[in-house]
């Protein structure tokens, strides 16, 4: 009986395939961690420190990177495109979700927020999506050595 092992060049594509795998299962953690703490009774810090304004930079930030997100999830273009702009209704519907909990209330500006992050990310989509493509390509050259 002859055993051989597989060439990491022959196992690279399974290790690609885990790599986005990975990566939708962290783009459907971010969204369940944003709607965990969008649809939670009031958790963000006491009104009358200053962050008032810090939160709309919160909501632009987790929404720019939820959209970041999908770049490597989605093998086309067009998908993560179509899943990045969903992030904007996605968005909305927790600000109106919050009208429904205690301590909370919907706030327009944090939807313009969270939209406004949500575009921030589509903008920077074709930077980030070049980058995933080269750490891809970069470590499967280290395995087909």
């Amino acid at each position: 009986m002859n055993l051989v092992a597989p060439s990491p060049a022959a196992i690279w594509p399974l290790i690609a395939h885990g790599w986005r795998r990975a990566a939708f299962w962290a783009w459907l953690a971010g969204m369940g961690t944003v709607a965990l703490f969008s649809l939670s009774p009031n958790l963000g810090p006491p009104k009358g420190f200053g962050m008032d304004k810090m939160d709309k930079i919160v909501h632009c930030a987790g929404y720019m990177v939820l959209a970041l997100q999908t770049q490597p999830v989605f093998s086309t273009r067009r998908a993560a495109l179509i899943a990045a702009l969903a992030m904007i209704p996605f968005g909305i519907a927790m600000e109106i979700g919050q009208v429904f909990v205690p301590g909370r209330s919907a706030d327009s500006f944090d939807a313009l927020a969270n939209s406004a992050g949500a575009l921030m990310g589509i903008a920077l989509s074709p930077a980030f999506r070049k980058l995933c493509a080269r750490v891809t390509v970069s470590v499967g050259s280290y395995f087909a050595r």
